[in-house]
This record gives structure tokens, sequence and C-alpha cells, in this order.
């Protein structure tokens, strides 16, 4: 599961930006867009690049930009894994976990949530 931490909200349709993030002058409007889009979505859905790409039709190098940008702004924190399967053969995932805040991402950059 790739867990989204935001600040505990009562309802299921709405949520709060912080604006701390909504005023961020050290990311880009796009990059603010695309987190927005990232928190809006459930605490428990899997940021899985691929899906992005194909609901918001985004291409492939725009979707990765922007994760690799978030990551570098504090925003998202990724890691990877490799897992062993069943069949004996080694698979690679990776891990996304996003922040409202960079500062809470910086914070748990070096912290596995596993």
């Amino acid at each position: 599961m790739s867990p989204i931490h935001r600040e505990h909200h009562t309802s299921k349709d709405s949520f709060w930006v912080f604006q701390k993030l909504a005023r961020d002058m050290e990311i880009t409007d796009e990059a603010r867009g695309f987190l927005v889009n990232l928190l809006s979505n459930s605490d428990r859905w899997n940021i899985c690049p691929r899906e992005i790409i194909k609901a918001r039709k985004l291409p492939r190098r725009t979707v990765y930009r922007l994760l690799s940008y978030l990551e570098n702004a504090g925003y998202i924190t990724k890691i990877w894994l490799k897992v062993k399967n069943d069949k004996g053969k080694y698979t690679s995932t990776t891990h996304y976990t996003v922040f409202e805040s960079s500062e809470t991402g910086r914070l748990h950059e070096d912290k596995i949530p596993f």
C-alpha cells in the first residue's frame, strides 16, 4: 500500500489543503495540481503510475517527472522493494508515500513504512 499522509477529514467528499502547500513557491503550479490530485484520493489508494497515466491521460514521462519533482521537493518518498514470489523469482516494486507537507515528508525519508 502507498499511504497518503494528511490531516483527518470529517467529510468523504472534501479535504483541506494547507495554506503552506497552496502557497509553496518552491514547487510549480503543475506539480501542486498533481499533488492535490494525489492527496484527493482515499488513504488506502495505491499510487500506481500506470493507473495515473491511464486515468489522467498524461504522458508517461510527465507522470514520472512530476513524481520525481515532488520527491525532490519533499512531498513524496519512494522506496524500491525486491520481493521473492511463490516461484522463487524476484520482482521489484516501488512504494510511494505522499505527504501534505514537505517538512513531514523529509522527516519520514529515512523510515521504511513496513
